[in-house]
């Protein structure tokens, strides 16, 4: 049997949706500093710093370095349901993504080596040094765009998280039926804000005493909802919480957080893209 070259796998993988062998590829174990781009159109797509062995014998990943560049799409190849991630630039195959990965996403990118190519030693943000957070305020376009302006919030991804449907699509968290939420997930550096301040500023953007909604927009999905990372975020969510709520009550949940499930590309800066086509 002929051994596969380096291009030969990368063809078989991204052109014709195939899987290279666990263990027995370049990247499962390699944790160097740096980026990951597309093999090939070289666009960034993972960092280092989000990398984790999830021992099952490929590259993982907990959350994308540009989630635009990513594509879902199910696939029921092989007889099972499972949801694919492709390069959007170069529209190849790069892996699946199953949600059994570790906080603060709970997903696993789990990714074909000989789709990759390793930038070393690139300057990126590092999402490990900074604390993570879902909130939700009802519609995730504007919450995202507040939290966005806060020194201190490094970045932010809207999405849908505490439903019953792995990988729900936009229309599906509308109908209101799995139970999910439109929430932002927020990675934010505690030396420059915290997390007492944040929330502050998350009572102050919407309406907590609302159930089930935010002004106009009304349903499940818009609720109001803080979703910890801890016990020590939750401890000071619920004083966060006694400190607001006085005469009236403060409907806001607040629940550990589960599988966040990032929301389709054209919602992510929604208002940030609104305005540049202006």
């Amino acid at each position: 049997m002929k051994t596969r070259t380096k291009e030969e796998w990368r063809d078989f993988i991204m052109k014709e949706n195939g899987t290279e062998p666990p263990f027995e590829n370049e990247y499962f174990q390699h944790f160097e500093a740096g980026i990951y781009v597309d093999a090939l159109s070289e666009k960034p797509l993972f960092a280092s710093s989000f990398k984790f062995d999830a021992g099952c014998g490929w590259p993982s990943f907990f959350v994308p370095l540009d989630e635009d560049e990513i594509i879902y799409q199910w696939d029921y190849s092989g007889g099972r349901q499972r949801m694919e991630i492709r390069s959007k630039t170069s529209k190849s195959h790069l892996g699946h993504v199953f949600d059994d990965g570790p906080p603060p996403t709970f997903l696993r990118y789990c990714l074909n080596s000989a789709a990759l190519k390793f930038i070393p030693e690139q300057k990126i943000k590092r999402e490990e040094e900074f604390k993570s957070i879902v909130l939700a305020a009802g519609c995730f376009w504007g919450v995202q765009k507040k939290l966005d302006s806060l020194e201190g919030v490094e970045r932010t991804l809207v999405g849908y998280t505490q439903g019953r449907r792995s990988f729900p699509t936009y229309e599906e968290v509308c109908r209101g039926s799995d139970d999910h939420v439109e929430a932002v997930l927020v990675f934010y550096d505690e030396k420059k804000i915290e997390l007492a301040k944040l929330l502050d500023f998350f009572w102050s953007i919407h309406n907590p005493r609302q159930k089930d909604g935010q002004g106009v927009d009304v349903g499940r999905q818009y609720r109001s909802g803080i979703y910890f990372m801890d016990k020590e975020q939750e401890q000071m969510i619920k004083e966060s919480k006694s400190g607001v709520e006085h005469s009236e009550k403060v409907v806001t949940e607040i629940l550990p957080a589960k599988a966040f499930y990032f929301a389709e590309s054209y919602h992510q800066k929604y208002l940030d893209k609104k305005m540049s086509s202006l």
